[in-house]
């Protein structure tokens, strides 16, 4: 039985590493389903690649997983984006690997201080 170590995070940098997110189905018995993959809230999640940052703290690269992909859509590589209460979670993908997912309910462009 794999570990898995999961982590609430309350302040969340995410920036984005390319690509527009994509939606995320159920898997039943290995297989994907056309259902799609919900929130606690029911809401339909999405998955795109990112590099973050919890609570102050560089975490490096990981898959996203959040319900508003239209603030990623689009959106050039190096985009900030900001979100408060994910839960990251890590587990073994090798043996010598871990893949680390953060699962962020709500994300919004980061607001930056204008220069004076």
């Amino acid at each position: 039985m794999p570990k898995i170590l999961e982590v609430a995070a309350r302040n969340l940098v995410v920036m984005l590493l390319g690509g527009d997110p994509r939606e995320v189905f159920e898997y039943v018995d290995g297989v994907r389903t056309d259902k799609p993959r919900v929130s606690v809230d029911g809401r339909p999640l999405w998955r795109f690649e990112a590099a973050i940052e919890v609570d102050g703290h560089a975490v490096g690269a990981c898959s996203v997983l959040t319900c508003t992909p239209e603030v990623v859509t689009g959106q050039p590589m190096g985009t900030r984006l900001v979100g408060q209460g994910g839960i990251v979670k890590a587990t073994p993908d090798s043996q010598f690997e871990i893949r680390v997912t953060l699962t962020i309910p709500t994300l919004v462009a980061e607001k930056r201080a204008s220069a004076a």
